[in-house]
């Protein structure tokens, strides 16, 4: 791979990071209701978080630094397309609240990344009855 310089290679780093943590997060939704798809996709989220913390943490880095400004929305966002299509799904059939997509994902995301923060300060375990309270906080936030 090519960069053509620090910035660009920042960049194109960041969008390998985010597709390689797409992949893992929406491995083996298919088929499944809303409520399991959303609930594969935290528990697949987690347990990357847990398998890539550098990774993870370059991500959180790169989307609170001035690089992000730089980077296509869309570019940016295209690893995510399942989610807006579970999203999209869950509205059509009358599960999910009829809000902003933006705003949906405001209940479901930030609170496992706050959550996988004190994870790597040793301040939180993801013991199953933690990631089952953050399905079901996330669940109860977005459905009708």
């Amino acid at each position: 791979m090519y960069f053509e310089n620090k910035d660009d290679m920042l960049k194109k780093l960041y969008l390998d990071t985010k597709q390689k943590m797409g992949a893992k997060m929406f491995a083996d939704t298919d088929g499944m209701d809303i409520k399991a798809s959303l609930a594969k996709v935290i528990r697949n989220y987690i347990d990357y978080i847990r398998e890539n913390k550098e990774a993870f943490l370059f991500l959180q880095q790169f989307t609170n630094s001035p690089y992000m400004s730089e980077l296509d929305d869309q570019e940016a966002n295209n690893y995510f397309t399942p989610m807006y299509q579970l999203v999209k799904r869950g509205r059509q059939e009358g599960v999910f609240k009829n809000v902003d997509d933006d705003v949906l994902f405001a209940y479901i995301e930030p609170p496992i990344t706050e959550a996988a923060k004190r994870y790597f300060r040793g301040e939180f375990e993801f013991t199953d009855v933690r990631i089952k309270s953050l399905i079901e906080l996330a669940w109860s936030a977005i459905k009708k």
